[in-house]
């Protein structure tokens, strides 16, 4: 039970890490999108001439400033997917160890259920010869008494 409530954990982390790297990449493409909605904008009613020399060192100095914060970002998840993969496996690890200690405990138990039913065997074998003992001797008594 505990080893499969452990992986409902795991897929649970897992399609919550799909979901974050889902929820960044979405933020960063909105952003792009207003950024490039309000450049385009600024730039229509400033004029409808074709981009200057200067408006594309901008535009080439923004894209850079995204690339940098894309790669930032990239980083950031990957560091976070590289500390859940650790995670999962100190998890896996405890799972194994876990299951490793139930085993051993199950075997402890069989063995000592075999042990109990063992000594019962015993018991009633010990009981029957002390009962036949004491007929033996209860028969001996009235024999030397009748005598």
């Amino acid at each position: 039970k505990e080893i499969h409530r452990m992986e409902l954990r795991l897929d649970q982390l897992r399609r919550r890490q799909e979901h974050m790297i889902t929820e960044v990449e979405r933020a960063i493409h909105k952003r792009d999108m207003i950024s490039l909605r309000c450049k385009s904008k600024a730039q229509v009613m400033v004029s409808k001439q074709p981009f200057s020399a200067r408006d594309n060192r901008r535009r080439v100095g923004s894209l850079r400033n995204n690339i940098r914060l894309c790669n930032q970002t990239s980083s950031e998840v990957a560091k976070r997917i590289e500390e859940t993969g650790a995670r999962v496996a100190r998890l896996q690890e405890s799972i194994d160890h876990a299951t490793e200690e139930h085993t051993r405990l199950e075997t402890v138990a069989w063995r000592t259920r075999v042990e109990v039913q063992a000594m019962a065997v015993q018991k009633r074998r010990f009981e029957a010869t002390t009962a036949e003992q004491k007929r033996a001797r209860k028969r001996c008594e009235e024999v030397a008494a009748g005598t």
